[in-house]
């Protein structure tokens, strides 16, 4: 329903308005191009009916629609009737996102401010196993989008108050904490800060995979020779595979061949040096057109499968840019991998 304002006849889909059935009213709770504030006005008395949860989020997409066409005030007022503190979070960062990007800093400040005493507020373990995870969470996500919209101060203020919290805990809580804490960093990319900071973990296993994901964090915003470096640093044997076949098939798609070699010799110099028992945790970079980021999950390996296929398709890039490499079916064999 993404594009559902984008239908060029409305009067059709409003007709699907009317059709769609009760668990799906929500996802048509939007307003005509060029809404006036009497449209607004409808759809938050539609959003009334629902449950509680989809009420919630209802208003939460209005609150976007708002925004798109002005409605500034109406949407913080729709904020503020927002039941669950976890929504009502999310759509006060979505107001002071807004704020911001119009250079009105002083009304950003007060709609974060809002944000946080919302994430403050949330009582549900819904992704953590206590409250307090809970919340660390909320801040570290009102924090990287507020980073991401410019207020670095501001972002780096509540990176402060998640070190309070982390420096309080103890326990498992802690260790949840300090993953928060320096997931939080890597994600705004501050790397050098959240590499120092795992060494909260309690867990030297924990610590390992933390590192890990901060090199993949900062490959993706590295030149291609530091790439390779902080993948060449990584502690799993089969995420600095994966990642080095990443580097150097981006560089040898973008046709940068100098800097896809580098990448392409050390991936292959590090498949025979795979145990078998390595290989789940490769992801499919080269017969998946839809290599996605978001699969690397913080603090935890993804499942995946790097085949003698997937080397096939490694070697052939690599004999297509003259690439001195292994035989494929001597390196499978030696595995008894695919």
């Amino acid at each position: 329903m993404a594009g559902f304002r984008t239908i060029d006849d409305w009067p059709d889909a409003v007709i699907l308005q009317k059709r769609v059935t009760s668990i799906h009213k929500v996802d048509v709770l939007y307003a005509p191009p060029h809404a006036t504030d009497a449209d607004y006005r409808k759809l938050q008395a539609a959003a009334q009916h629902l449950g509680k949860y989809d009420r919630d989020n209802g208003l939460l997409r209005i609150i976007g629609q708002e925004l798109a066409d002005g409605f500034f005030a109406d949407a913080e007022q729709v904020a503020a009737s927002i039941s669950d503190p976890r929504t009502q979070s999310n759509a006060y960062t979505d107001l002071a996102v807004f704020s911001w990007k119009q250079k009105k800093k002083d009304d950003a400040g007060r709609s974060f401010q809002a944000a946080i005493d919302s994430a403050l507020k949330i009582q549900d373990t819904f992704g953590g196993s206590n409250s307090t995870e809970s919340q660390a969470q909320q801040l570290s996500t009102i924090l990287t989008q507020r980073y991401s919209a410019g207020d670095k101060s501001g972002a780096l203020d509540m990176l402060a108050r998640l070190h309070a919290m982390l420096v309080s805990s103890d326990g498992h809580v802690h260790d949840m904490l300090c993953s928060t804490f320096v997931g939080a960093q890597a994600e705004v990319g501050l790397f050098e800060g959240a590499r120092s900071s795992a060494t909260c973990f309690s867990r030297e296993e924990d610590r390992k995979s933390t590192e890990d994901y901060i090199a993949y964090q900062e490959t993706s915003e590295s030149a291609p020779a530091k790439a390779v470096s902080n993948a060449l640093n990584m502690e799993d044997a089969g995420s600095r595979l994966g990642l080095l076949a990443e580097v150097g098939f981006n560089q040898a798609e973008a046709g940068n061949k100098a800097d896809a070699l580098p990448a392409l010799d050390e991936a292959m110099k590090a498949f025979p040096l795979l145990q078998p028992s390595s290989v789940p945790v490769l992801t499919d970079f080269f017969t998946n057109t839809h290599r996605d980021r978001s699969q690397v999950h913080f603090g935890s390996h993804r499942a995946s499968s790097f085949s003698c296929a997937n080397l096939a398709n490694l070697l052939q890039i690599s004999q297509e840019m003259d690439l001195s490499q292994l035989s494929n079916e001597e390196t499978c064999r030696s595995q008894k991998i695919g």
